[in-house]
């Protein structure tokens, strides 16, 4: 059975890939505080994770601000949609980048972002880029309640460091890979990623 898998990085680790961006992308593309957005020519994708208060037995804050977004780039603006993964629901929005720094507005806040202190409804979330998105090929976000890191791409996980639901992760390179091989660390199921699509309404 064939599968597809990702090497991807939780935000803030750096792993080499050797794989080039654009100039457009090299100078937009990257994490500001807890937005990271990857750009492909015109296309915008990204993720935004920002929690306050203490983690309760599950790990998770009491306060998250968390969705993806994606929209098309017209010289330094975006028009974007946003969404909660699993939710059907969007919310639209604009991103603009000016002078090292990206400006998120959301015509109305995602759930939890204004208890984060969060609120894009009004001025714009602004951040400065903190760092380059060197080796990036996506962004997306775990879907899963929990994926298991593997070494290499493999169908059959093994206990190993794994991410939880909602955190974020780059993607550095795609892979077919096939059952039978053995499981190596930095790599997730694709199916247990959320990606540049909201859920469609059923």
């Amino acid at each position: 059975m064939k599968h597809i898998a990702l090497v991807v990085v939780a935000i803030a680790v750096a792993i080499a890939t050797g794989i080039a961006l654009p100039a457009a992308a090299s100078d937009l593309s990257g994490e500001y505080g807890p937005l990271s957005v990857f750009i492909d020519g015109d296309r915008v994708t990204g993720t935004f994770f920002d929690a306050r208060g203490e983690p309760d037995s599950s790990g998770v804050p009491p306060f998250t601000c968390i969705f993806l977004l994606k929209g098309k780039l017209d010289g330094t603006r975006a028009s974007i949609v946003s969404w909660v993964p699993g939710d059907t629901a969007t919310i639209p929005g604009e991103l603009k980048f000016a002078g090292g720094q990206a400006l998120l507005s959301l015509k109305e806040n995602q759930a939890g972002c204004a208890t984060t202190g969060d609120d894009m409804t009004g001025d714009p979330f602004t951040e400065t880029l903190s760092t380059r998105a060197d080796h990036w090929i996506g962004v997306g976000m775990v879907s899963a309640r929990r994926a298991v890191l593997q070494p290499m791409p493999a169908a059959s996980p093994r206990r190993k460091p794994y991410l939880v639901q909602y955190d974020p992760v780059v993607i550095l390179e795609r892979k077919p890979v096939y059952d039978g091989e053995k499981p190596v660390t930095g790599w997730l199921a694709q199916s247990d990623l959320a990606f540049d699509e909201p859920p469609k309404e059923p």
